[in-house]
């Protein structure tokens, strides 16, 4: 997810990809990276109490310019400005 540009892309296990716009007003994105605020951004919207444009917004402000998921890798990095990353493992299945 292209934070800056406001496009998403997704590339499927079949090789097809996928592009859409991301419709949110213009945040500032900081310099800096704050890991610990994207740690608990990452929690609210894990446990619904934010919604995902607020999600957006918020790691925005946090200093994320961009994100990737990767599903079966089971984890999501999120980039700062500067090159630095949280990097957020998926929980291990029970």
């Amino acid at each position: 997810v292209d934070l800056v540009g406001k496009k998403k892309f997704s590339f499927g296990i079949n090789g097809d990809t996928h592009t859409g716009d991301l419709t949110f007003t213009d945040t500032l994105i900081p310099e800096q990276l704050d890991r610990m605020v994207i740690k608990q951004i990452i929690t609210d919207v894990q446990q619904g109490k934010i919604k995902y444009q607020t999600f957006l917004r918020r790691i925005m402000e946090a200093g994320c310019s961009h994100y990737e998921v990767f599903i079966n890798g089971r984890k999501a990095i999120y980039f700062g400005r500067d090159g630095a990353q949280h990097i957020e493992e998926f929980p291990k299945a029970s």
